[in-house]
């Protein structure tokens, strides 16, 4: 006999039921293959039909899920700024601890690199949905 242990609170509250878990599921499927589909043929041509049909759903079956495109598109862009998030405080904790510590088993790349490495990532990521990073925006509005 199989014993399920129960799923573990949210950040926010009490666990997620079947329902939730799934949907949440669906959601971040959405967003593996939007974010695929837009990095081989562009975002401009992305549509939910294709998503849809990569995915074995209806395109109608979509908008239970996103409203839009653009929420989709905004849903993609706040993930790409959450994981960079997360990424530099994590680098950043580490260089606190140890400045100049290397990552990994001594071969990794220092924090300060870590950090390069994932705004570089997160770039790549802004331009798949359409974002283009400029030394403009690098450098800030006021420069």
């Amino acid at each position: 006999m199989t014993t399920h242990l129960p799923h573990p609170p949210t950040a926010d509250g009490p666990p997620l039921s079947r329902r939730e878990r799934a949907r949440a599921a669906t959601i971040d499927e959405i967003k593996e293959t939007a974010t695929r589909l837009m990095s081989e043929q562009g975002t401009t041509d992305l549509r939910f039909s294709d998503i849809a049909r990569e995915m074995g759903m209806t395109a109608p079956a979509l908008y239970r899920y996103f409203s839009d495109r653009d929420e989709l598109l905004t849903a993609l862009i706040a993930d790409t700024y959450d994981e960079l998030g997360a990424a530099v405080a994590a680098a950043r904790a580490l260089e606190f601890v140890r400045p100049g510590m290397r990552l990994g088993l001594g071969t990794g790349p220092t924090a300060k690199q870590f950090v390069e490495l994932v705004g570089e990532r997160v770039r790549r990521r802004l331009q798949v949905v359409g974002l283009h990073t400029s030394d403009t925006t690098r450098r800030g509005p006021h420069t």
